[in-house]
């Protein structure tokens, strides 16, 4: 009875019940399944052609075929598989049935284990698909069987590590939004600290590693351990260990902070510092610059508790938060605009990228979830009480998001502006003038102007194309993986479908404008310095692309504002 009892898993069999009863489960697979060959196919489009009326012509290029699809996949892995692990106990925590989990004779890390085997479920099901497209690169041949072995095991190894580092975020946190974005700081941070010795030895022009040893650095890093060193043992030994520390850490953490009463801890880190430098003032005579407001509110009733309930939302902490980002990136732009980094075009704009990256990401889960969270603390009911209609509700909503988005929107601006200024007292002969792509129309007033709209625009888009998820969305994972969904198929998606059509921006035909449909055309050839393929004139596809994103904005808004109370429900 014990031994039966022992495999039992009721726990797993409950949670891949749901699951399968879920009719998304399918939808995502199909969904998942279709980009991943669509990608496949285009990225491979000339050599799949050209196989078709001579096969023998390019045999040998299954390597190419395999390390795009390999890339796909981690970037797969990285983009979706925290946002299936990263509630599967917070939603539990959410919905208070944490408590009646940990009375049953299951013990934590029991509960652990099967959670994270139930969330590898749909995960490892993204590698299944990926064989038939294996199987394609391998009939071209190009690599040997073992390296296709080793290149599978790290993708497995890599799927396996991200869940577990999400399932741990998922015990550690109270709310899957802080989950979400915890699992994706912590990977920075566990891929950043070890790395910064290299990175230092880099800058500072040193040699303090042997080259054979500075990799080791990296060896807990799956596309790293791909990337450097194929046949090294060491690599998968390391992202196993950090796995099994993620997992122990899970359990551990799972009974200690269950019940844990919510801690706003970066507002009682603020009001530390708002206590300590009160009294500083006082030995200075208590100094005030401005009288304080009333703690009423006057006709804002939604957005004065937005204010108060958040700490990213009140003035005082985002000019704070603000400092704390803008100093390390002013630091970090300087040292990659100086001549011992050189290619300064290059590493700013790849700072610019990773900046724009994490702001998107944190204005999309912050927004998406603006209004689901109020559906999970069931206080949408009683907001729904009050006289103010639907519109007033989500205005005052969106509004409050606005001081989150200044905040994202400066370090972006600092970067750009630092690299316009760069490229103007510069002489320059980098990538854009090698290939002689730049025209006197691509001026520093035309960059500059195309990156601050790009900021300007993108980012309440990203805002309100969030919210609008979020008003339909009945849960936090939902919102989640929604919005991630379709800001990643309305940035990717154009680029397949015209490669297929076989549109490119080479030929000057009309049918060049269609690249504008995704957002990520005009910022990535404003940067390469690439307007010139649009026409002559850069100010034309500038002008193109911001009313064409400006009146998408327009009309997200207007939407959402219209059918406010069809979406509330009222």
């Amino acid at each position: 009875m014990n031994l039966r009892a022992a495999f039992a898993f009721p726990l797993l069999a409950k949670e891949l019940t749901e699951r399968a009863a879920r009719p998304r489960t399918y939808w995502m697979r199909i969904l998942g399944g279709t980009l991943l060959f669509l990608a496949f196919w285009s990225d491979n489009r000339w050599l799949l052609r050209e196989a078709i009326d001579s096969p023998a012509s390019i045999l040998g290029a299954g390597e190419r075929m395999f390390e795009s699809l390999t890339w796909m996949l981690l970037a797969g892995i990285y983009a979706f598989v925290p946002a299936m692990l990263c509630g599967a106990v917070t939603q539990e925590k959410e919905r208070d049935s944490l408590a009646l989990l940990l009375l049953t004779e299951l013990r934590p890390w029991q509960i652990v284990v099967q959670k994270y085997i139930a969330g590898l479920v749909p995960a490892l099901s993204l590698l299944l698909l990926a064989m038939p497209l294996g199987a394609v690169a391998y009939a071209y041949g190009g690599f040997t069987a073992r390296s296709l072995a080793f290149t599978l095991l790290i993708l497995v190894l890599a799927t396996l590590q991200i869940a577990a580092l999400a399932l741990w975020c998922s015990c550690r946190f109270r709310t899957t939004v802080a989950a979400f974005l915890g699992t994706y700081a912590l990977a920075a941070l566990l891929v950043l600290v070890p790395a910064l010795p290299v990175i230092l030895e880099d800058a500072l022009n040193k040699h303090w590693f042997p080259v054979r040893v500075e990799w080791w650095f990296f060896a807990h890093v799956p596309p790293a351990v791909l990337d450097t060193a194929r046949a090294h043992t060491l690599g998968p030994l390391a992202i196993a260990a950090t796995t099994l520390l993620f997992l122990f850490l899970a359990a551990r953490d799972l009974p200690r902070r269950a019940f844990l009463p919510a801690r706003p801890w970066l507002r009682e880190f603020f009001g530390r510092i708002d206590r300590f430098m009160a009294r500083v003032n006082r030995c200075v005579g208590s100094i005030a610059f401005r009288r304080k407001a009333g703690s009423l509110p006057l006709g804002e009733p939604v957005l004065w508790r937005e204010t108060r309930a958040r700490a990213l939302a009140r003035p005082e902490y985002l000019v704070r938060l603000l400092l704390a980002v803008e100093i390390p990136t002013l630091i970090a732009a300087s040292l990659m605009s100086t001549p011992s980094f050189g290619r300064q075009l290059f590493e700013l704009s790849l700072l610019g990228a990773i900046a724009g990256i994490v702001a998107v990401l944190v204005l999309s889960v912050t927004a998406a979830n603006a209004f689901v969270t109020e559906r999970v603390n069931q206080t949408l009911d009683v907001l729904l009480t009050t006289p103010l209609t639907g519109r007033d509700i989500v205005r005052q909503k969106a509004r409050a998001l606005r001081p989150l988005t200044w905040v994202l929107a400066v370090p972006l601006i600092t970067i750009f502006g630092l690299e316009g200024w760069i490229e103007e007292i510069t002489p320059w002969t980098g990538y854009a003038e090698t290939l002689g792509l730049r025209t006197p129309s691509e001026t520093w007033l035309q960059y500059i102007i195309g990156s601050a709209l790009t900021v300007a625009i993108c980012l309440p888009l990203v805002g309100w194309l969030s919210l609008w998820i979020g008003l339909w969305c009945r849960t936090r994972l939902r919102a989640i993986v929604t919005t991630l969904v379709v800001i990643l198929a309305w940035s990717f998606g154009p680029f397949m479908l015209l490669e297929a059509l076989d549109i490119d921006l080479v030929r000057r035909s009309a049918e060049r404008w269609l690249w504008l449909a995704s957002p990520l055309t005009y910022p990535s050839s404003n940067e390469l310095g690439e307007l010139r393929q649009f026409g002559d004139n850069a100010w034309v596809p500038l002008v193109v692309n911001f009313a064409l994103y400006g009146g998408a904005l327009w009309l997200i808004r207007r939407h959402c504002l219209w059918k406010a109370d069809a979406y509330l429900r009222r």
